[in-house]
């Protein structure tokens, strides 16, 4: 869309002022849509990344350490 917009600037000979100030109002009107967008993402990852310790923990066997096992072994 920017792209467009430069071209059309430059084929209609637009003031480089003006067209500062419709990139900044495009990017205005866009920016809050960008950050809806971007917590979405946010929130998708950070459920995958929880619901892959959950099952992490529920899939691995608990390890004793070597040591202890000595230890107990002693007893």
């Amino acid at each position: 869309m920017a792209s467009r917009l430069f071209a059309t600037a430059a084929a209609e000979k637009i003031e480089p002022a003006a067209l500062r100030r419709q990139a900044l109002s495009l990017t205005q009107s866009a920016a809050p849509r960008i950050r809806h967008l971007l917590q979405q993402l946010n929130r998708l990852f950070l459920d995958w990344v929880l619901r892959l310790a959950a099952a992490a923990a529920y899939s691995t066997p608990s390890i004793t350490p070597f040591n202890t096992c000595e230890k107990n072994l002693k007893d």
